[in-house]
């Protein structure tokens, strides 16, 4: 188990990862997941992330900059 800071300080435990991610195909992965498993050298993990989040960083770049 992992621990977590609660608001007052206090450790709480998490659970662990879910060891089998290996065994899921990656839409089926959380981010979190994800991010253990490209650092875990899984090919295509980090462009599931990317895709997840490329509309949304697009627009965001573009409402901050005004520059498409």
């Amino acid at each position: 188990m992992r621990d977590k800071k609660t608001e007052s300080g206090e450790r709480q435990q998490r659970a662990p990862l879910d060891e089998t991610y290996e065994d899921r195909t990656l839409d089926e992965l959380s981010d979190e997941e994800l991010v253990t498993a490209h650092l875990n050298g899984r090919p295509g993990a980090f462009q599931e992330l990317y895709d997840r989040y490329r509309d949304r960083l697009i627009h965001f770049v573009i409402r901050k900059t005004g520059d498409p």
